[in-house]
């Protein structure tokens, strides 16, 4: 198995060219900032994503834009399943995981609508670092009812307010619009699977990525959404680049996703 940052690399590439069905094309301008951005995390030449993928109108500040894609299932009884990367910009390589799950559904008869947004923060991207162009980090961000009481350190900047940062109300905006019965949210460099969500869930066996519940912060997406709003968040923690992630623990993963998509009901957390 290739390292995880080589694979980040083949995995935008192949994804770029299978392109995201059932949604409208994005126009120029935006075509151009989404190739530029999938340049900056696999120094390739983008091929087919960008000219399909959508961005909602709160998701384009100052020149920057957050592209995001659909795939649609007419299965009955189909949940929504929301997927994003790269809330640190100095994680890059969690872009891979939505652009590998999404090749495979393109393979499969899916049981769930899922949305993926790869780079939810462009400017920390391309900055090469953690938090928005402020430094607040996103996942400190989100309006929770107790915003802003774990107080400031320079990596966890909650920022000037509750979602100050056009990254965390676009992110909100795709809440809204979608109405997704479970969240991912793509991080590293710890190699764990952090749940929030029913204790009665088993979590999937993958020795990449052991089960550990870390809690949710003042600000968090899992506060906001769980602690809140009785949605699932799952946490998926890649490890460093350079340690191995097998594909199969992945595809195993993303089953156990919609599993717990499809059987949840909404419950007090």
């Amino acid at each position: 198995m290739q390292n995880y940052v080589t694979r980040t690399c083949i995995l935008i590439s192949l994804c770029a060219l299978a392109g995201f069905g059932a949604m409208a094309s994005a126009n120029i301008e935006d075509r151009d900032s989404c190739r530029k951005v999938v340049r900056s995390i696999a120094q390739i030449e983008e091929a087919g994503f960008c000219d399909s993928a959508e961005v909602l109108q709160e998701c384009v500040s100052d020149g920057a834009s957050i592209h995001h894609g659909d795939f649609l299932t007419s299965a009955a009884g189909a949940k929504r399943v929301l997927v994003m990367g790269v809330f640190h910009g100095d994680e890059p390589h969690t872009a891979a995981v939505p652009f590998l799950w999404f090749k495979r559904l393109k393979q499969i008869n899916p049981r769930n609508t899922w949305r993926f947004i790869p780079v939810i923060n462009p400017v920390g991207l391309r900055k090469h670092s953690r938090g928005t162009e402020t430094d607040a980090d996103i996942n400190r961000n989100f309006p929770t009812k107790d915003w802003g009481r774990s107080g400031w350190t320079k990596r966890r900047n909650p920022g000037k307010g509750p979602a100050s940062e056009w990254e965390t109300r676009c992110a909100l905006a795709h809440i809204r619009s979608f109405n997704p019965d479970m969240v991912v949210a793509v991080h590293a460099p710890y190699g764990i699977l952090d749940f929030d969500g029913p204790k009665t869930w088993r979590m999937p066996d993958i020795s990449a990525l052991p089960s550990r519940r870390l809690g949710t912060y003042p600000g968090s997406l899992g506060r906001y959404l769980w602690v809140e709003r009785g949605i699932p968040v799952l946490t998926v923690e890649l490890p460093a680049p350079g340690r191995f992630v097998p594909e199969k623990d992945l595809i195993l993963l993303q089953d156990w996703i919609g599993t717990v998509a499809k059987r949840y009901r909404k419950e007090k957390p």
